[in-house]
């Protein structure tokens, strides 16, 4: 099977079923590799009234700063902060997922991301 030849069965990434697909979220689960419970709530923390489906790559960039801001204000010196960080991760993660959708914005995010969280 060629690259990118393969059944897409991961939806538009609104999170929004389209023609019969399924959402990201869905299929990662059917897979057996949903997020974690306690990295999804910490998510959902950091999202707080953002939509849900994070479907802009600056609300969702936004969201993994203010949560890194909170923990490096809190000196990372609990447990909880490690479940925060990889939220941050993931967050940033979904932006890029976000940006993969227009190659070019893909091509200057990376950049971008790095230096919004560098000045942190």
């Amino acid at each position: 099977m060629r690259a990118g030849g393969g059944r897409r069965e991961a939806g538009g990434g609104r999170g929004e079923a389209r023609g019969g697909t399924k959402p990201f979220a869905q299929v990662m689960a059917d897979q057996g590799m949903a997020t974690p419970d306690a990295l999804a709530n910490s998510m959902r923390r950091a999202v707080g009234d953002l939509e849900a489906t994070l479907t802009e790559v600056d609300e969702t960039l936004r969201a993994a700063e203010t949560l890194l801001d909170q923990v490096l204000d809190g000196a990372c010196e609990s447990r909880e902060s490690a479940l925060d960080l990889l939220a941050v991760d993931a967050l940033v993660t979904r932006a890029m997922q976000i940006a993969a959708r227009d190659p070019e914005s893909l091509a200057e995010l990376p950049e971008k991301a790095m230096k919004r969280i560098a000045t942190r």
